[in-house]
């Protein structure tokens, strides 16, 4: 899915924005300067509470948590006001390097972390990531933590937050699709629920589960049967809610009437029978991640002498 890297591209209309932020997070170190005198300047950072950090020029403590160098600068003049007469104070943001990363992880190409010290939005980090692989699912999980952004839509309410939005809708250009991403995010591009279909097939192994996914489309999409499958002994293997159970099912009956194919599940395993091979057991063991993922017993073998 390279080219949805360069959808995504055009879309957001990436561009070297340099806009920095300059409202005051946890993990940023503050200088506090005021003009022709050192006496009353500060260095430090931000109190769990949300404060200057042991900022004692003052008796009243002074929140700086989510407030821009401005307001900030505009609370320590009033304060110093009270025994300085005029005084021009001004708050700068010194060093972002402690601000709470942002996370974008799963159907990646590129999972990474990012520290932001401007405005990103959800497609120019998906595009920094590679785009999208062809696990994606087709929808993106984002989750704020109500300690670590300052979301200017959350109206002072501290609660977690989790959006959850189509990629459809960010590849049609819908402007609700395309989040700011804030301090300490977690976005994760949701990766499609496996199947596997071994045995009696031409490419045995891994599958991305999409809905109305049913045995014959399954088969058709691993390339169909082999030589040596036996089209009237299919059985699934399935697990639900911890339990397992068994179907078996026949492509030749399918064929001739498909109101009885079978819907599929995900992880399911589907095995074609093979000529000569006795019926399995027990259920096969699939392991992998990756769409050449197979049972054990079906890996390539290597003699090491």
């Amino acid at each position: 899915m390279l080219w949805i890297a360069a959808v995504l591209a055009g879309v957001t209309g990436v561009s070297g924005q340099s806009n920095k932020i300059t409202t005051i997070h946890y993990g940023d170190r503050i200088e506090i300067d005021v003009l022709g005198s050192f006496e009353f300047d500060w260095r430090g950072g931000i109190s769990p509470e949300g404060f200057l950090d042991g900022f004692d020029r003052v008796e009243e403590q002074v929140y700086a948590l989510c407030k821009t160098e401005a307001d900030v600068a505009a609370e320590v003049t009033r304060l110093y006001s009270r025994f300085l007469r005029e005084p021009v104070v001004t708050v700068r943001i010194i060093d972002t390097s402690g601000r709470p990363n942002v996370f974008l992880t799963g159907g990646v190409r590129n999972p990474h972390r990012f520290r932001l010290a401007r405005p990103a939005s959800l497609q120019e980090l998906l595009v920094l990531s590679g785009g999208l692989t062809e696990l994606a699912s087709g929808e993106i999980t984002l989750f704020r933590r109500p300690d670590t952004s300052c979301d200017p839509a959350s109206n002072g309410d501290r609660a977690p937050q989790t959006l959850r939005i189509k990629i459809s809708d960010i590849l049609a250009g819908d402007p609700a699709a395309n989040p700011q991403v804030l301090t300490g995010d977690i976005v994760d591009v949701n990766e499609a629920s496996p199947i596997y279909v071994i045995g009696g097939i031409a490419r045995p192994g891994r599958q991305l589960f999409r809905s109305e996914l049913t045995l014959s489309r399954a088969v058709a999409a691993a390339g169909g049967l082999d030589k040596n499958a036996v089209a009237s002994r299919v059985v699934i293997y399935r697990r639900e809610g911890g339990t397992g159970s068994i179907i078996e099912a026949d492509l030749e009956k399918i064929a001739s009437d498909p109101s009885i194919d079978v819907e599929l599940k995900p992880y399911d395993v589907v095995d074609i029978g093979i000529r000569g091979r006795e019926r399995r057991q027990f259920p096969p063991v699939v392991e992998g991640f990756g769409p050449a993922a197979v049972p054990r017993e079906e890996l390539p073998l290597r003699v090491i002498d």
